[in-house]
């Protein structure tokens, strides 16, 4: 690696990243930058996707409590927060100790993010007919990760429901497999990862987004 004191300004996309770099980090003059993704601290987000623990264990709760830490101690080195919006802080604010991070002067500069404009590369009768969905039936989407944090298990347990009542509804989920598993239904469609979100989305009558907290939900 290039010495460190060639650099100005370090921008990091991972707090982890910065926690795993703080030795060499603190033998430079650059200024630490540091722009969060996850709508929640990612310590969480570890403990609940990567480790896959249980909230409730033990294991789950020493686990959280050692990396919320570290977490901390990254916010404390960073010089600079670079957010999409300033509602993408909301989820770090729940955090006593980073929040006051946060909220001193000038912490946070902001730069808006988005995605291309949406282009369709099939009807939505194209669309619907390669799932082999039958003409005037209701299609419900989600699309995300499967976790705790997007609600996935509030829309399995929703639209299980409507799929019970309603023989005419179809569901249609976009994202890869995570931490909450999808039934199995005959009219439960996981079309995991996808370049082409944009065709089911504007075939399905209803989009259904159940996060329980957003950062900057590109959706």
């Amino acid at each position: 690696k290039p010495p460190q004191e060639r650099y100005d300004i370090i921008h990091f996309h991972l707090a982890m990243d910065v926690y795993l770099n703080r030795k060499w980090i603190k033998k430079s003059n650059a200024l630490i930058y540091l722009t969060p993704h996850s709508p929640e601290l990612a310590a969480k987000e570890i403990v609940s996707d990567i480790y896959g623990l249980n909230p409730n264990s033990l294991w789950s709760k020493l686990a959280t409590y050692i990396l919320v830490n570290r977490e901390r101690d990254v916010f404390s080195q960073v010089n600079q927060f670079v957010f999409p919006c300033t509602e993408a802080r909301e989820p770090y604010l729940l955090d006593p100790v980073i929040e006051k991070q946060l909220s001193s002067s000038n912490s946070c500069r902001y730069a808006l993010t988005c995605s291309p404009a949406p282009i369709l590369k099939g009807s939505v009768k194209e669309t619907r007919a390669n799932l082999n969905i039958p003409i005037g039936s209701q299609i419900i989407c989600y699309a995300g990760r499967h976790n705790h944090i997007k609600g996935y298990d509030l829309f399995v347990n929703a639209a299980m429901e409507i799929l019970q009542e309603d023989e005419s509804v179809y569901v249609i989920v976009l994202g890869l497999p995570g931490v909450i598993k999808s039934p199995k239904h005959s009219r439960w469609i996981d079309v995991g990862w996808t370049d082409r979100p944009h065709d089911y989305m504007s075939a399905a009558d209803i989009f259904v987004l159940p996060n329980r907290s957003t950062y900057f939900d590109l959706i």
